[in-house]
This record gives C-alpha cells, structure tokens and sequence, in this order.
C-alpha cells in the first residue's frame, strides 16, 4: 500500500515556503525494469520524488543541502525555456530543471533517466530518448573520462555499465551500445558483487537484444528467464 502525506518545504534559491505531497510509505511487487525503475506500487510514485517552488520556479529534493545545487543555472535562458517546452509533460520538466541544477554528475543523470520514466508513462517517445541519451551522456562523463573515480571498463563498479547499456539501447543509439557490451563483460566478470550471476544474465540479454535492434522495455527477471531458457 503507498501512503502519502502533505509537507511543508523551504525553496532552497528563493526561501518561499510551499505545501507538497510527500511519500510515506510503498512497496514493490514484480521484478524492476533493467534501467532499475521500481515495480508497482512504488513505480508510481514519481510525482513525489521532486519538488517546484511556485514562486522562483527552483526544482529541488527534499535533504538536499544548499551546495548540491547551483542555482544560477536558474538565471539562464537553457533553464527557463525547459519551462516553455510544450512537448515535454509537466513532471518531466521538473526532473530536467533538476538534473540541470545538481551539483554531481550520477545525481543529474538519474534526474534525466526520471524524466525518461515520465515520458514513458505519458507515450511521449522522441522525449523519452532524448533523456535517455543525456542521462547515458552525463554517465560517460562521470566514468569514461576518469572524471569521477572510475576508468573507461567501469572496472569496480559495473552498475552504470549496465545501466548504460539499457540507456543506449532504448533510445535506439545500437552502434554505440554494441560498443560497450564487452567492456561491460570485464566488469561484471570481475566484480564480486553477490549479485554477479544476474549482471551476467543481464549483459547477455542486452547483447541479444542491442543485435536485434530491440528498443523495448524489459525487467531483470526478462534477463533472467532468458539465459535460464538459453541453457
């Protein structure tokens, strides 16, 4: 059962004090999608996990400290015409403007995938791309350049490897997944991660499906099933 509440929160760039729907409590049924979007209840909370101040327009979350955000981003013409853009749905334009005020880079990037989910859920699909690729960029930047703390195979920590895969795959960029799959095979090879046997079922069923040109959603357990099938 998914339970909510209603409180108060301070903007963070304006001070203004606003009501929110705020999430309680929620649980899951079912396998999460490979991009690790939750399984209902709590799939259909998304509309709680960010806030707009209704007078400044600042998207923010709540336990976030001031220096998570940069907040001149929202003086710029990039940030205010997201505001504008009749293509998007609302909650979308929320998690882009938040993904462009967070401070570290895998934060922006799960802001993106979010506003991916909502274009899912609204049919939107060009949109839904589109954030799929910035969230897909805003990784490599964070991982492939050294930038963060991880090296171009994801060697020690083969999480957004994988995640990077679905990300490329979904929004159809196939050569540059196809790209990918074996330095994703090193990481997962080498993780001792307990959950290793599923991230091998998982980069088997991608590479699968990225050769087929398959862009449809799939969930760990689809993974699963199919290499247990396969052997």
């Amino acid at each position: 059962m998914t339970t909510y509440a209603f409180v108060t929160q301070v903007c963070p760039a304006c001070g203004n004090i606003n009501e929110y729907q705020s999430l309680r409590s929620t649980n899951t049924f079912g396998s999460a999608d490979l991009d690790l979007r939750p399984p209902p209840m709590k799939r259909d909370t998304l509309h709680t996990w960010v806030k707009r101040c209704s007078e400044c327009d600042c998207c923010f979350q709540t336990g976030l400290e001031g220096n998570d955000l940069n907040l001149e981003i929202m003086d710029t013409e990039k940030y205010q015409r997201v505001g504008k853009d009749h293509t998007l749905p609302e909650l979308a334009k929320d998690f882009i403007r938040l993904g462009m005020l967070l401070q570290r880079l895998e934060k922006k990037s799960s802001a993106w995938l979010h506003a991916a989910w909502v274009c899912d859920d609204a049919e939107s699909k060009i949109q839904a791309s589109r954030c799929r690729k910035k969230a897909y960029d805003l990784i490599a930047e964070n991982y492939e350049t050294g930038r963060h703390q991880h090296s171009a195979d994801y060697i020690g920590n083969p999480g957004p490897g994988l995640l990077a895969l679905d990300l490329l795959r979904r929004s159809q960029h196939f050569e540059l997944a196809q790209q990918k799959i074996d330095k994703v095979k090193i990481a997962v090879g080498e993780t001792t991660d307990p959950d290793k046997e599923v991230m091998q079922a998982v980069v088997r069923f991608q590479a699968e499906k990225i050769g087929t040109q398959d862009a449809h959603t799939y969930t760990i357990r689809d993974a699963v099933d199919y290499v247990l099938k396969e052997n």
